[in-house]
């Protein structure tokens, strides 16, 4: 399925494949630079027997839209956050575990750094 978010004021989809069924933990994973969802498919596997899981390509990669100009790691970090903000609002999301490869773990670093979430328990940077 397919998410919008906002990001420099333009609307963006992003590719989204999600797992909840109503376990208390959520994990999400962001995958690396030049790399697309596919990268966690067998990771993906175990870890929805257990856990509410989010996984998606980001803007300009994979089936995600392309960006309509260059983004920063400040930009990837907003769509993140309109991300999660989104499967809260949703699923009421109770604890969270950000899993982030490469260049999604130097979001994940980004993000905690600006955006405050009292919902995140753990972070993996591979």
């Amino acid at each position: 399925m397919f998410r919008k978010v906002k990001v420099k004021e333009n609307e963006y989809y992003i590719k989204v494949y999600e797992s909840f069924n109503e376990y208390e933990n959520t994990v999400v994973l962001i995958h690396g630079w030049g790399m697309e969802h596919h990268t966690f498919k067998e990771v993906y596997k175990e870890i929805e027997k257990r856990y509410n899981v989010i996984c998606f390509d980001l803007i300009g990669f994979g089936e995600s839209d392309m960006m309509q100009e260059a983004f920063s790691l400040d930009d990837y970090s907003e769509m993140l956050d309109e991300l999660l903000k989104f499967y809260d609002l949703k699923y009421s999301i109770k604890n969270l575990y950000l899993l982030g490869h490469s260049f999604g773990g130097r979001i994940i670093v980004k993000y905690l750094n600006v955006f405050k979430n009292n919902k995140i328990k753990g972070i993996i940077l591979c």
